[in-house]
C-alpha cells in the first residue's frame, strides 16, 4: 500500500475575532480603535506547512506511538496487540512486533544510555536500539529494534494503561 502525502493548507488570515453582544436599555457600545492582533506564536504557526504520511498496517485503532528523528523510526502500537516500527524516510514498515495477547497502550524508545544498561543487566551485550511497550495483559515487553525479537517480558499484575 503507497503512503498518502497531503498538505494541510496555509490560513493567510486570523479567523474573525469574537464580536461583543449588542447593549441592552439603549446605551450604544463603543466601536474598538484597534484591530485585533493575532500572538506572534500563532502567527508562526500559520505560515508552518506540514505533510502528512498515512502507515498502514494496524488491524485496529493506533492507541499510542513515539518517534525518533535521529534513528529515522517511528513506532506504533495498537488495540490490535502488535507493536509495529516504521522508517521515517519512505513510511515503510521495519518490523511488526508480536507478543502481547492484550490491547498495546504505550509504547516509547529507550535512550541510548538506557539500552545500554538494559543490555548490561539482561546480559545482551550487543542491544543498541530499544523500544518498550506496556498492553492490558499486564505485561511490560522489551524489544531489540535491530533484530526485531523480543528481549524481555515482565509481567505487572495490572493492566498498562500509558508510558511516559
Amino acid at each position: 500500500v503507497k503512503p498518502i502525502s497531503t498538505k494541510l493548507p496555509k490560513h493567510d488570515q486570523p479567523a474573525e475575532p469574537c464580536k461583543a453582544p449588542k447593549a441592552q436599555n439603549n446605551q450604544k457600545s463603543k466601536p474598538s480603535a484597534s484591530k485585533p492582533t493575532v500572538p506572534s506564536d500563532l502567527a508562526k504557526w500559520r505560515k508552518v506547512s506540514w505533510s502528512v504520511e498515512e502507515l498502514c498496517g494496524h488491524d485496529d485503532l493506533v492507541l499510542d506511538c513515539d518517534v525518533d528523528i535521529n534513528l529515522g523510526l517511528a513506532i506504533t502500537c495498537s488495540r490490535d496487540t502488535t507493536v509495529k516500527v516504521w522508517s521515517l524516510s519512505g513510511g515503510s514498515l521495519v518490523h511488526s512486533l508480536r507478543g502481547h495477547t492484550g490491547q498495546v497502550t504505550g509504547v516509547r524508545f529507550l535512550s541510548r544510555e538506557a539500552t545500554e544498561a538494559i543490555g548490561l543487566a539482561l546480559d545482551v551485550p550487543g542491544l543498541s536500539i530499544c523500544a518498550v511497550s506496556g498492553s492490558q495483559d499486564c505485561s511490560v515487553k522489551v524489544w531489540d529494534l535491530v533484530s526485531g525479537s523480543l528481549v524481555k517480558s515482565y509481567y505487572t499484575y495490572n493492566g498498562i494503561t500509558r508510558l511516559e
